[in-house]
């Protein structure tokens, strides 16, 4: 983790949700799978056992050698996959704490900014911390989607070959599992349209939700509390886009699937977005932001059943390692 760890006193729930030893054990894990998930086609070809001529044997030994190979680039790619999103929420971390930082530096609380770990103590040297965390992320974000593209390419590969052996019947039925794929993909299409608003909420958040609590004499600070109602504005706005882009999203896990939208399930039981109540907004914009965490958590682990089911699907045990494979420097088995 980059920088001093954050004192779990001073953390929002979703901040406290992020830093939990189990959340980041279980987002190692479910990462991996979400992304995979993600890379299945969701309209199959299907194409019937009786469709499939008959393969020479060394056509389809050649055919297996190339699949293992395929395979083995997509696991190492899950992995460095992997790794890249946990360098992204480090770098999160650090936007975290100069945001808070900043905003305490701006209000000339210096003691309490210092608390938040951030190198430097100056306005400029927290600033120049979080364009560095920025830039970083973009870098990573910009590494994930060339994953994201390079995975696809290996898997269409895959399929071909798999289509090759002659099991293509198998295979692209177990992409038929439309009660299931159909509402996930539907609802991440609906949190896609909503993710800008929400991590401009965010942002907004971090940088006013630290002063909600502080003991402060706000007539002593006119430009800071002109401040905090154009953020307000700003984060009263990103929750009503939020809340009316997902109105239509149903809640999609059985234990209220179809009773709920999920616009429901983040506002329910919240005070509201308010303009003219800061304390209101902050303590909805925290809620709607850890739900929003822990349903993000929740779609991970519904696409990693899925994503096992089309995995197992590809075959009921591992491909024999081709000897030539065995025999190459730097094969390690693990990576299949």
């Amino acid at each position: 983790m980059l920088g001093p760890e954050i004192n779990q006193s001073n953390l929002t729930p979703v901040a406290k949700l992020v830093k939990s030893s189990r959340r980041q054990q279980a987002n190692r894990v479910a990462t991996a799978r979400f992304f995979q998930g993600l890379l299945f086609p969701h309209r199959p070809v299907i194409v019937t056992a009786k469709e499939v001529a008959p393969v020479p044997d060394e056509q389809v030994e050649t055919a297996k050698e190339t699949l293992f190979r395929v395979r083995t680039a997509l696991a190492r790619g899950l992995k460095e996959t992997e790794r890249a999103y946990e360098r992204y929420f480090e770098f999160d971390d650090v936007k975290v704490r100069a945001l808070r930082a900043l905003a305490l530096l701006d209000a000339g609380l210096r003691i309490n900014a210092e608390s938040f770990g951030v190198d430097g103590d100056s306005r400029d040297e927290v600033i120049a911390t979080l364009r560095r965390a920025i830039q970083s992320q973009n870098e990573l974000g910009a590494q994930l989607e060339r994953f994201e593209s390079l995975q696809k390419k290996r898997l269409v590969t895959a399929l071909s070959l798999v289509k090759t052996r002659g099991v293509a019947e198998k295979v692209l039925n177990a992409f038929q599992y439309g009660d299931t794929i159909a509402p996930v993909t539907k609802m991440g299409a609906a949190l896609k349209q909503a993710m800008p608003a929400l991590l401009e909420l965010r942002n907004d958040f971090h940088g006013f939700h630290s002063l909600v609590v502080q003991d402060i004499d706000w007539k002593k600070y006119p430009p800071l509390v002109e401040q905090m109602v154009t953020k307000l504005t700003c984060a009263c706005d990103h929750l009503r886009t939020i809340e009316y882009r997902l109105c239509d999203q149903e809640y999609p896990f059985d234990h209220a699937r179809g009773r709920i939208s999920l616009s429901k399930y983040l506002f329910e039981d919240s005070p509201g977005a308010d303009k003219d109540d800061l304390k209101a907004t902050a303590i909805t914009a925290g809620e709607v932001l850890s739900r929003m965490s822990e349903f993000y958590f929740r779609q991970m682990e519904e696409l990693a059943g899925i994503a096992t089911e089309v995995e197992i699907s590809l075959g009921h045990k591992p491909l024999p390692v081709p000897k030539k494979l065995a025999d190459e420097p730097g094969f390690e088995s693990s990576d299949f």
